[in-house]
């Protein structure tokens, strides 16, 4: 009998596990920051308490994936993203709903009212959408 339990714990551990690697969970501390260098900008600023926490509660719980097409087909660049300590989410340059994480070189889609908010997060900032 205990065999079997102990199997199932470990089951449900290793489940537990990879299903906790495979949703994006954004560093609760730590500053963020966005970067915006495209065609002559240059712009790295800390983002705000409320607009890092705004930031966060976007990138959090979303299932990431691999891309199966080229990563360049959105567009990505570390150039354009959101850095919450030391991982950069970059946002799809043509504004397709599509986010890079290039620390672990996965994606993950926002809803359309979460990427329309993010744009304008980098719109008080100077940024701009698209920018390919």
């Amino acid at each position: 009998m205990k065999k079997p339990v102990r199997t199932v714990l470990i089951l449900l551990i290793v489940g537990l596990i990879f299903f906790i690697g495979c949703v994006s969970h954004p560093s609760p501390v730590g500053k963020v920051t966005l970067h915006f260098h495209f065609q002559g900008d240059s712009i790295d600023e800390e983002l705000t308490p409320e607009e890092a926490a705004e930031i966060r509660s976007i990138f959090f719980g979303h299932y990431r994936h691999f891309q199966l097409l080229s990563k360049d087909s959105c567009g990505y660049d570390e150039g354009i993203s959101i850095q919450i300590g030391g991982t950069y989410y970059c946002p799809a340059q043509d504004k397709c709903t599509g986010i890079w994480n290039s620390t672990v070189n996965m994606y993950f889609d926002l809803t359309e009212v979460q990427r329309a908010r993010l744009e304008k997060i980098f719109e008080a900032h100077g940024g701009h959408f698209p920018c390919i």
